[in-house]
């Protein structure tokens, strides 16, 4: 399970509470945060851009035990699947190139 909050571009507040979160759907190009991701489960900062898919679907159960599919763009996407890889076991920096971690990726756009 995880709990969502954030503010998108627009102002607007979302909170989205995912029981068993599935990305079903998922984009072909990709997005990234100019200044990278960070998390609270990492104790240090880890500097390198971090490519998202730009569009996802979840699908996921909410807090009564409905089956939901809900899609995502943006800034949305790249929170959900940041909190989807920590449930599978993946932190962000695992995303990041070795090689050229500051590098934006050749088919991604940064999103500011």
């Amino acid at each position: 399970m995880c709990v969502i909050y954030l503010v998108d571009e627009h102002g607007i507040e979302h909170e989205y509470f995912f029981i068993n979160p599935k990305i079903i759907r998922e984009s072909v190009h990709k997005i990234y945060l100019p200044q990278g991701e960070g998390c609270l489960s990492v104790d240090r900062p880890i500097y390198g851009i971090v490519p998202r898919n730009e569009r996802i679907t979840v699908k996921y159960k909410n807090l009564y035990g409905e089956e939901k599919i809900l899609k995502l763009k943006g800034h949305a996407s790249i929170v959900a699947q940041h909190e989807i890889d920590h449930l599978n076991g993946v932190m962000f920096f695992e995303h990041i190139d070795k090689v050229s971690p500051l590098s934006p990726p050749n088919n991604a756009t940064s999103i500011y």
